[in-house]
């Protein structure tokens, strides 16, 4: 996906999408032990709390205080502030690749003991 030609608002929009699902499939995945979801909970806490801070700054940008500023000063916050959340989108997929990649090997570990097992008539 193309994050050049999103606007701010669309980005926020499929960062929190994203944080949402990431965290439905941790926490409902009966897989993962209690230290791995642990861990996951603790990474998605700070994706949260970054995706806070970056709505706060955006919040800041569309302030009247801030709308004064020239136009140049303007567009380049907004410019840094979109690269920062290009940027979270860009960690939160990485994060999730890796969480599903470890569900799958897991998942793949799990079958595989369980074709050893019946090759060996162990139930």
């Amino acid at each position: 996906m193309l994050l050049s030609g999103m606007d701010i608002g669309s980005l926020k929009s499929l960062i929190y999408q994203r944080i949402h699902l990431l965290n439905n499939f941790t926490a409902k995945n009966q897989i993962f032990n209690v230290q791995q979801k642990t861990y996951f909970n603790e990474v998605l806490k700070k994706v949260r709390e970054e995706e806070i801070q970056l709505s706060n700054r955006y919040d800041e940008l569309t302030k009247d205080d801030y709308l004064s500023l020239d136009d140049e000063h303007r567009l380049e916050r907004i410019k840094d502030l979109k690269m920062d959340y290009e940027s979270l989108y860009g960690f939160i997929r990485y994060f999730e690749i890796q969480v599903k990649s470890y569900s799958n090997q897991i998942e793949n570990e799990q079958t595989d003991l369980s074709s050893s097992k019946k090759l060996l008539g162990i139930k």
